[in-house]
């Protein structure tokens, strides 16, 4: 059937908690069972948030899998969507699901790419999606970078949002939560391990200088 469209409404997000939803976690059984090759890619920081149905769920799917993904969403009850207001982007795709049980709505926001940038355009198409799926961990059986490897994804995000006054406004009004991305990475992240991950996907980016970018994030002032 061809992708239902969803205008966006203004609401008011639900409650944060660590109750996660079961429609969610019966997705997350079935990918892991079926070995798709996936993981959440950024803001794990509010994991426990998104499986609560707070916010989306920012899933990265490599190509090869894509088929099996689509198959265990639609299985799930999950429904494409089309973005009616933002500009398309290849390998981006919109699914949204019910939860019987609370009748919480699920955003699943997924990718085959990685694309970053600034809030309202996300103009910057990074070629880092190998070295997130090569190193993942587990958190909620929820497939996720490694600290060191997330911290790349970060560092881009941050340094791309720095390119204009209205990004920065933003930045500002996003504050805490970058505050707590910041304190969930640090202290878990290998800086030097993540220099060399940005390094090797992508040439000629220096690992010196991306070290540097990456304290300079650090420091609470940044």
């Amino acid at each position: 059937s061809d992708p239902i469209k969803i205008r966006p409404i203004n609401h008011c997000q639900p409650k944060a908690t660590t109750m996660q939803l079961n429609a969610i976690k019966q997705l997350f059984h079935k990918l892991n069972q079926a070995g798709v090759r996936y993981c959440h890619w950024k803001s794990n920081f509010a994991l426990d948030e998104a499986l609560a149905g707070v916010g989306d769920l920012d899933l990265l799917i490599a190509p090869e899998w894509e088929e099996a993904f689509r198959s265990i969403v639609f299985e799930q009850n999950f429904k494409e969507a089309n973005d009616t207001v933002g500009s398309h982007l290849e390998g981006v795709t919109h699914y949204f699901g019910l939860d019987d049980e609370t009748g919480s709505s699920v955003h699943l926001h997924t990718y085959t790419q990685i694309y970053t940038g600034e809030t309202l355009t996300k103009n910057y198409q990074f070629p880092i999606a190998e070295i997130l799926l090569n190193n993942c961990t587990s958190l909620y059986d929820v497939q996720i970078p490694t600290p060191s490897a997330e911290m790349v994804v970060f560092t881009l995000r941050m340094l791309a949002k720095h390119g204009s006054l209205l990004e920065m406004a933003l930045l500002f009004r996003d504050r805490k939560n970058i505050a707590r991305e910041r304190e969930f990475l640090f202290p878990r992240a290998d800086l030097s391990q993540s220099a060399k991950l940005a390094a090797e996907a992508m040439e000629p980016v220096d690992e010196a200088f991306f070290l540097k970018c990456m304290e300079t994030l650090q420091s609470e002032e940044s």
